[in-house]
């Protein structure tokens, strides 16, 4: 318990799922699906220490979730796969008049996986994927009136692989894996309004955040016998 943050006794989360399915083509199926999240909860814990503070935690504030996720195979030979996937997600934060948190936000994200099967014993897979996530936060009223600090924050980020599998024999089994990733995050720092913060203090603006990592790595498993894999 922290009597600095609200908390809630309960929390129900319901989602909602349409799916359609298809197969185009021999070599080709796609799927769409839709879905819709609804968050809420009973009422949230006062202590001296909030005072006249209106927090709404991101974990537990009331929040609708709508999210489009677009699927596709292709097989244009046998030993050659594609997985092409979309997905497109909005979230819309509110507990009454809890205004300080987060306020909406949205992700996006893209990705292809590839495999290709060597032989019966090896087989090569590579992936790409972007995705970005944006948050609008507010968190200090300025003024008598609406008015608050408002923050928006963009995360974005890119991951590029290669992994090798295979198998000398029954027993042993070998792979090697190269991943490449990029992360970067991003803020802006406004009135609620659009206008610029008046209070340099408050118009403090954290730097932008990246991080690049480039990994290798191998493994291998031998079996001694049937019950050790």
């Amino acid at each position: 318990y922290n009597s600095f943050v609200p908390l809630r006794d309960k929390v129900k989360e319901a989602t909602y799922r349409l799916q359609l399915r298809k197969s185009l083509s021999d070599t080709l199926n796609g799927s769409v699906a839709y879905l819709q999240g609804d968050r809420k909860g009973s009422d949230f814990t006062t202590s001296a220490n909030l005072g006249t503070a209106t927090v709404s935690p991101v974990n537990s504030a009331d929040r609708d979730r709508q999210k489009l996720r677009l699927v596709m195979d292709w097989t244009p030979m046998e030993k050659l796969g594609f997985q092409f996937n979309v997905e497109t997600a909005t979230d819309k934060y509110g507990s009454g008049d809890r205004w300080q948190g987060l306020q909406k936000g949205k992700a996006d994200l893209y990705s292809l996986d590839a495999t290709y099967q060597l032989s019966d014993a090896w087989q090569v897979a590579g992936w790409y994927s972007h995705n970005t996530n944006d948050a609008e936060f507010d968190n200090r009223r300025l003024t008598a009136g609406n008015i608050s600090r408002h923050r928006s924050q963009n995360d974005t980020g890119d991951i590029l692989g290669l992994k090798l599998t295979g198998a000398f024999d029954e027993k042993t089994k070998v792979g090697a894996e190269l991943s490449w990733s990029r992360d970067k995050t991003t803020f802006v720092q406004s009135q609620s309004d659009g206008a610029a913060l008046v209070d340099n203090a408050l118009a403090v603006v954290a730097p932008e955040i990246s991080s690049k990592v480039l990994k290798l790595s191998f493994f291998a498993n031998y079996s001694l016998d049937k019950s050790s894999e």
